[in-house]
């Protein structure tokens, strides 16, 4: 039987001994900040029936969606309200910059571009991937629209040539770069430990000739479930990692690195 109250009960002892812990290091909680969500599967979350949650003698009600370091995540963790707000924020500056375009030669254009649109697009994005593409069309829509605005490409024109002019990778090579830069910083001590935690290098139980001609595979963990195991960091690192040619997984610095990876993404999308 699916128990939904008791953890609740668990959940507001607990918060009366971190309040406690906090009183007794003359610290406080900050009940008007604090928020709480119930995350699941749809059919999972309708079971749980949610009573209040007591904060530092505040009362939080639960919510659909959280914000946190600037980063939206949903009770479904669908990511849909990232995209929803990002594409909001980038629509806003998009529409200023069309105002002010005929004052800005294209080099500026292209630094303004990446100042307030790319920015917004590339924040947080490592969450988005394994995401179903329907999510972040709008975000690559975004990023067409920029692209149209600094060459002044008409609207129906294709924009593969004019992404592929500007040396723009799409929206979903972004979010594949930014989750690779992750992996290549945690093999090499350059990630923080927690993510170094989760992953794992491949040890052969016996020496094999392709041990030696593929160097630095990870460990690829299954998973359970398409739409949340796979979107993990500990399953996309390496899944995506081993598909890397060994020159660049062998790359001696970071910046060889990105030079390296950026040039495979980019082939792969456009040729």
């Amino acid at each position: 039987m699916f128990r939904s109250v008791p953890p609740m009960i668990n959940m507001n002892e607990i918060m009366i001994l971190v309040d406690g812990w906090l009183r007794k290091n003359k610290l406080k909680f900050n009940g008007d900040k604090t928020e709480f969500m119930v995350t699941g599967r749809e059919a999972q979350v309708k079971k749980v029936t949610v009573p209040d949650l007591v904060v530092g003698g505040h009362t939080v009600q639960p919510t659909s969606s959280i914000r946190n370091l600037g980063a939206y995540q949903d009770e479904r963790l669908n990511m849909k309200v990232h995209v929803t707000n990002t594409t909001k924020s980038a629509n806003f500056h998009l529409h200023n910059l069309c105002r002010i375009k005929r004052y800005l030669d294209m080099d500026t254009m292209k630094i303004v571009v990446h100042a307030s649109i790319t920015s917004r697009l590339d924040y947080a994005n490592s969450l988005l991937c394994n995401v179903p593409y329907s999510t972040i069309k709008p975000l690559q829509q975004i990023q067409n629209s920029a692209a149209r605005l600094i060459t002044s490409t008409r609207r129906y024109d294709h924009i593969t040539p004019v992404l592929k002019s500007l040396h723009w990778l799409p929206v979903d090579c972004r979010i594949v770069f930014k989750v690779l830069l992750f992996t290549y910083k945690s093999l090499n001590g350059l990630a923080p430990q927690y993510l170094v935690d989760l992953l794992q290098l491949h040890k052969p139980s016996r020496t094999l000739r392709s041990s030696t001609s593929e160097p630095l595979r990870l460990v690829q963990p299954l998973t359970k479930l398409v739409s949340a195991g796979d979107r993990a960091f500990a399953a996309a690192a390496p899944r995506l990692w081993n598909q890397l040619p060994v020159d660049i997984r062998t790359a001696t610095t970071v910046n060889i690195f990105k030079k390296k990876l950026k040039t495979h993404l980019f082939k792969k999308a456009f040729n």
